[in-house]
């Protein structure tokens, strides 16, 4: 059995409250998150959340599963510090340390808790929010580029709406980060590499925004809307490849026209891999450059293979069938693949009458033959 060391310190630099018990209050919540990672109990954990933010929930409650199913070392958050901002707001500044996968992480970070319900409660980092038509957009101090984002935004979801029949949520939550490391750390911390953005179907979409150039964020978006717009379809009953291959084919090859042959990240021979390698990919785990370029680009050119074969219109008929009556909770799933893949097999077969191998053959086929 694998033993977890979890501690929460305070260390109260700034205080500004005449009352011992808001110190002890805010001690406890951490104290209650520990608790809740070291025994699995998601519900001392969703408690210590506000419940005025549904998306924030959602993306904790993933958060919370990640850390409680897999090996964290040596977590602790330490309360560095306490900033009042009224009689019923504060930010707590909070040092986390842990070891995870052979690694040493330290980093910060500021959370709003509110007093609601006779509570204080954890409400999100401290973002500041800008609402425009249809999203409403959460951002750092720091971040200078939030009209480009805003237009991407905007005309990425009416694209996209008119190809799978449905866009985004309204006022659909999108989180700005200027801190890359804060972006992984607080939205899926099992992934043993740095990544751009984050999408998921009942989550905000999480960017950050530290690339020196701004237009291939357009692409970048374009890719996280289909995330969400197919994980909803769907009901999150949507594999690994299947899930990135039509973010990659719908998202970033659309905007910039090509696939990853005909850009040159790839070679034909590259490409020439099927259904069953792709699946058998541990998508958290991958941190070399080419295969994590096979792994993208082949999943997004199976899924140009089937649009060209059968029409755009298939994949979200294969979406639907693939959608099961419940949401799938894939982030409390120890090994959601093995679940996932098969409910994909049974929707090729049901929408295309072709099997994933016979799909598979087809794609080898028209990949000798089309490059």
């Amino acid at each position: 059995m694998k033993k977890k060391f979890f501690t929460v310190i305070v260390f109260l630099t700034a205080i500004f409250f005449s009352c011992v018990s808001v110190e002890e209050k805010l001690t406890e919540s951490w104290n209650d998150k520990i608790t809740a990672i070291n025994t699995s109990d998601s519900d001392l954990y969703m408690s210590t959340l506000s419940t005025e933010d549904s998306y924030y929930r959602n993306e904790s409650y993933a958060w919370f599963w990640y850390m409680a199913n897999n090996d964290f070392q040596n977590l602790s958050f330490n309360i560095t510090g306490v900033e009042q901002i009224d009689s019923r707001t504060v930010i707590v500044h909070i040092n986390q340390k842990h070891i995870y996968a052979g690694e040493n992480f330290d980093f910060n970070y500021n959370i709003v808790y509110r007093y609601q319900d006779g509570r204080w409660l954890d409400c999100d980092l401290d973002f500041l929010r800008h609402d425009i038509d249809g999203f409403r957009i959460f951002y750092r101090g720091n971040e200078n580029n939030l009209q480009s984002f805003e237009r991407y935004l905007i005309n990425s979801n009416e694209i996209l709406s008119d190809l799978f029949g449905t866009g985004v949520d309204e006022n659909f939550p999108v989180k700005l980060y200027t801190d890359r490391e804060l972006l992984r750390q607080r939205t899926y911390p099992i992934i043993e590499r740095q990544f751009t953005a984050w999408g998921e179907a009942n989550e905000s979409l999480k960017i950050w925004t530290g690339h020196p150039a701004i237009p291939p964020y357009e692409g970048t978006i374009r890719h996280e809307i289909v995330h969400h717009i197919t994980l909803k379809i769907s009901r999150n009953y949507l594999a690994g490849w299947y899930a990135e291959g039509l973010a990659v084919h719908y998202g970033n090859g659309a905007v910039f026209g090509g696939d990853f042959i005909k850009s040159g990240r790839l070679s034909r021979s590259d490409a020439a891999w099927n259904i069953a390698k792709l699946e058998s990919i541990d998508m958290a785990s991958m941190t070399d450059e080419k295969e994590i370029s096979c792994f993208y680009g082949i999943s997004a050119l199976i899924v140009k293979y089937m649009a060209e074969t059968w029409g755009d219109d298939v994949h979200r008929k294969i979406l639907e069938a693939c959608a099961g009556e419940d949401f799938f909770d894939r982030a409390k799933s120890e090994d959601s693949e093995s679940i996932l893949q098969p409910v994909l097999h049974s929707a090729f077969e049901q929408v295309t009458g072709e099997t994933a191998e016979k799909i598979s053959a087809g794609y080898l086929a028209w990949l000798e033959k089309t490059y």
